[in-house]
C-alpha cells in the first residue's frame, strides 16, 4: 500500500457532527484523533445522508470551515444507540461552491450516500467526536440491519463498511480510496494479516477498477509478488480487464524486490524483520504486535506469484 496521503490529508474523508436543532458548535471541535479513538467513539452509525443544508462559514487559519446541517436517515447502529433518523449539525472542510479541501473529490459528501458518523451524546443533543475532518468517512456500499450480526464487535463493524461492499453497485470512490483507508483505518484497528485479508476479498469483485486498486494495493503493501498477478497477460490486468497505469508502474516499481524475494524462505525472512521493525504504524492497543506479524508473514509468503511474473 502507498502512503500518498498524511493523516491530515486523508481525514478530509470526513464531516458530521452537532445536534437535532439547527444551532452550530462555535467553535468547531478540532483537536487531533487517532483511529483508536475513532473507533472509540461511544455512538457509531451508518446510514444515507438525506439532505444538506449549509450555514455559515467559520474560519480557522488558512482555511475555511463551513457549518452545514445534515439528514441522515435509514440508520443503523454498530455502538451505542441512535434513531432511525438523524439531524445533525457541523463544521467541514468543503462547501457548496468550491472544490472539496486540498482536492479529496471522492469524498466529497452528497445527497445519497451512504456513510460512517462517528458520535456522542449530550442531553437531547447528538455531536460529533470531532469537527472539521475526523467525523465520518464514505461506507463501501449500502448497508442495512441484516448485513451485521448480533454480538459482532464495533471495530469489525467499521472496517468492514469501509471496506467490504454489502451489495452492488459499490460506491463509486471505492477503487480510488482503498490504499488510503486500508493503511490509515483498517490496518491500525485490525492489524496487518485481517487488512490484506480484506485487500485480497476485493479480487472477488465484479469490479474491474476495484480489483486492479486491490490488487496495486497487496503488492506495494507485502512488497512480494502476489496470485493477484496470476491472471495478468502481457497487456492485461487481472481477469482479462485492459491494463491500467498504475498497476503496471506498480509492477515496474517492485520488480527488484520481486525478484530478490521470489523464494518462500527469503520473503519471509525479509517481510518478518520489516514488519517488527516497522516504523509509522500505530496498531490499536488490542492488537498483539507479534502474533498478528506472524499472522501476516505466513499470509503474505503464501501467495507467491508464478515464476515467470516479471515478463510483465
Amino acid at each position: 500500500m502507498t502512503d500518498r496521503f498524511s493523516w491530515r490529508g486523508f481525514w478530509p474523508l470526513a464531516v458530521i457532527c452537532l445536534s437535532t436543532c439547527q444551532h452550530y458548535q462555535t467553535p468547531p471541535l478540532l483537536s487531533a484523533i487517532t483511529p483508536e479513538q475513532l473507533s472509540q467513539s461511544p455512538i457509531v452509525v451508518v446510514g444515507r445522508v438525506a439532505a444538506i443544508r449549509w450555514g455559515p462559514a467559520w474560519a480557522e487559519g488558512h482555511r475555511t470551515l463551513r457549518a452545514a446541517s445534515i439528514s441522515i436517515s435509514n440508520v443503523v447502529s454498530l455502538s451505542g444507540q441512535a434513531p432511525t433518523d438523524l439531524s445533525l449539525s457541523c463544521y467541514i472542510y468543503q462547501s457548496p461552491y468550491a472544490p472539496p479541501f486540498e482536492g479529496q473529490a471522492y469524498n466529497h459528501m452528497a445527497v445519497n450516500q451512504y456513510r460512517i458518523f462517528f458520535l456522542q451524546k449530550r442531553d437531547s443533543r447528538y455531536f460529533g467526536v470531532r469537527d472539521g475532518d475526523a467525523l465520518s468517512l464514505r461506507a463501501a456500499s449500502v448497508y442495512r440491519w441484516s448485513d451485521f450480526k448480533k454480538g459482532d464487535r464495533s471495530v469489525d463493524s467499521i472496517v468492514k463498511v469501509l471496506m467490504s461492499p454489502a451489495r452492488e453497485p459499490i460506491d463509486s470512490g471505492l477503487p480510488d480510496r482503498v490504499s488510503e483507508v486500508s493503511a490509515k483505518i483498517v490496518v491500525p484497528l485490525v492489524g496487518r494479516a485481517q487488512g490484506l485479508r480484506m485487500l485480497e476479498s476485493l479480487l472477488e469483485s465484479n469490479s474491474s477498477s476495484l480489483r486492479a486498486r486491490a490488487c496495486e494495493s497487496i503488492l506495494y503493501f507485502t512488497g512480494l509478488p502476489h496470485r493477484c498477478l496470476d491472471y495478468l497477460e502481457p497487456s492485461q490486468e487481472p481477469f482479462g480487464i485492459p491494463a491500467d497505469a498504475p498497476l503496471q508502474h506498480c509492477i515496474r516499481v517492485n520488480a527488484a524486490r520481486f525478484d530478490a524475494n521470489r523464494e518462500v524462505a527469503k520473503a519471509r525472512l525479509t517481510l518478518s524483520k520489516e514488519c517488527e521493525s516497522s516504523e509509522g504504524i500505530q496498531l490499536a492497543s488490542w492488537i498483539d504486535h507479534r502474533k498478528d506479524c506472524d499472522a501476516f508473514v505466513d499470509l503474505a509468503v503464501s501467495h507467491l506469484a508464478r515464476k515467470d511474473w516479471h515478463r510483465y
